[in-house]
């Protein structure tokens, strides 16, 4: 929905494919329902790949004049780099070297590489990400200070502290190292529950219910309802709690006791559409665009959010296309280095994979836990807070977020998926795993969308079921109001 109330809606040309069924020079454009002008144009090469995207403004228009160009790798086909530019010039870039078997081991962002010559992310033989090498930078401009943090993983397979001493064997990190010196250990239990640690601002208590849910951990109460769901967390005089419907989505969020942001959804995904006052009327509304940007549109003024090649916000600008802030960047497990100005209303702000809406919470006085789904996230444990509601678990123990946050991601907490892939349509520069991808891929997994191979890439960002042929189709969407889509790659494809 446009800042005017405008409903956005997609509508797709024509696409043409070669013999081999490869789509040639396709252009699929975004366009506001009833209006001529576009929002958003994404253009493809001859392999089908995103090449390009635009936004563009002016009269009739509905964009920023800002775009962006994709590049990929010779070897593995995956993407390599993506450049983002507004009118006053590049607003972020992100760069890759990937190995042989398709895996980043290198990244240069907005022109600085960490590692010249060398790789800034080293594996082990169980393909656990050991060390990391991150530019420091400013927080407030996000230029580098010309100096490095390098970030060591340990597992140690014994002698460890806690009652299980050979945790780390089971892919539980035992310690943490900044610059080669000791920064935090870790010690288990037999269930793989974090028992103590040293890292900053965790010294204190941890503690469990009978489910194994996390009720207490760096100095904060969590309260889980009768499903296991998070409904609240506490500290001191900070209370944030959430209403979940009957699909475990957040439709409320509050502190102490005010209500701050109400979500609707227009399909049966976990993505909220929008964000609305007690009266029902739109505060402002998200549309997923080509090339993985998140448009926030709001009366007073639309919000454009810009992937890196994660899917990390990166880079936010406003109306004009004029950067807001800081580069966003991240440490492996998602703690933020520096932060993009994401001024998403509400509390629940999009970072670390935030272009797939994964929710951090932004309460200042509280861990910064991701609602990954089924599950929360703590990026400074680089650990689930839950335990795995798939039997068995999806790695080595029930709490284990992926062995390598810079190629896979978890945006469910039910099974992970390697960077690049689709889990809905089966196609694969990677690889998922897990019990429940299925679901994933129709339920939770917005961020497939970024990848060009999806037969079903704007249908499935509002949840709907049909859009056969390459005429598009009309639906009403959560509030009765009409959108438009298109299946503009041809053929048929399911928007679960």
């Amino acid at each position: 929905m446009a800042a005017d109330g405008t409903v956005l809606g997609l509508y797709g040309n024509g696409t043409a494919f070669d013999s081999a069924r490869r789509r040639a020079e396709a252009v699929v454009v975004t366009r506001l329902v009833g209006q001529s002008g576009d929002v958003a144009t994404a253009g493809y090469e001859s392999a089908g790949r995103l090449s390009s995207t635009s936004y563009p403004s002016g009269a009739g228009n509905g964009g920023n004049a800002t775009s962006g160009a994709f590049a990929y790798d010779a070897s593995s086909g995956q993407p390599s780099s993506i450049t983002w530019s507004g009118p006053g010039g590049t607003l972020t870039t992100d760069v890759v070297a990937r190995n042989l078997g398709g895996d980043i081991v290198d990244e240069t962002v907005d022109g600085t590489d960490p590692t010249p010559g060398g790789p800034s992310s080293v594996y082990d033989a169980a393909g656990r990400l050991i060390s990391a090498v991150l530019a420091e930078r400013d927080p407030a401009t996000g230029v580098p200070t010309g100096a490095t943090r390098t970030l060591g993983y340990q597992y140690a397979p014994s002698g460890g502290c806690g009652s299980a001493p050979n945790a780390g064997a089971n892919t539980n990190r035992t310690g943490l190292t900044v610059n080669g010196a000791t920064a935090a250990a870790y010690c288990y239990d037999n269930a793989d529950r974090l028992t103590s640690t040293t890292a900053v601002g965790y010294t204190g208590p941890i503690s469990y219910d009978a489910h194994g849910n996390t009720v207490t951990v760096a100095g904060e109460a969590r309260v889980y309802d009768s499903a296991d769901r998070h409904i609240s967390t506490v500290k001191g005089s900070s209370t944030v709690a959430y209403v979940r419907d009957a699909t475990d989505r957040i439709v409320q969020r509050s502190a102490n006791g005010a209500v701050t942001a109400r979500y609707v959804y227009s399909g049966d995904g976990d993505v909220a559409d929008a964000v609305v006052d007690a009266n029902g009327n739109i505060v402002e509304s998200y549309l997923g665009l080509p090339g993985g940007v998140t448009l926030t549109a709001r009366p007073a003024g639309s919000q454009w959010a810009y992937p890196n090649l994660r899917g990390d916000t990166a880079a936010v600008a406003d109306a004009a296309g004029a950067k807001q802030g800081p580069t966003g960047t991240f440490d492996p497990f998602g703690q933020p280095v520096t932060t993009a100005a994401d001024l998403t209303t509400g509390g629940l702000g999009y970072g670390f994979l935030g272009s797939k809406q994964r929710p951090t919470e932004t309460n200042p006085n509280l861990v910064g836990t991701v609602e990954m789904g089924a599950r929360q996230y703590d990026p400074t444990l680089g650990r689930f807070l839950q335990t795995d509601s798939v039997d068995g678990g999806l790695d080595t123990n029930d709490y284990a977020y992926v062995r390598d946050p810079i190629n896979q991601f978890d945006l469910n907490g039910q099974g992970w998926c390697t960077l690049g892939h689709n889990p809905k349509h089966g196609r694969r520069h990677g690889g998922c795993r897990g019990g429940r991808v299925a679901r994933a891929a129709g339920h939770v997994v917005r961020g497939a969308r970024n990848t060009a191979r999806s037969g079903c890439w704007f249908g499935r960002r509002h949840g709907r079921r049909s859009c056969k042929g390459a005429h598009g189709f009309e639906t009403l969407n959560a509030w009765g109001l009409t959108v438009v889509f298109s299946a503009a790659f041809g053929g048929a494809c399911n928007a679960a």
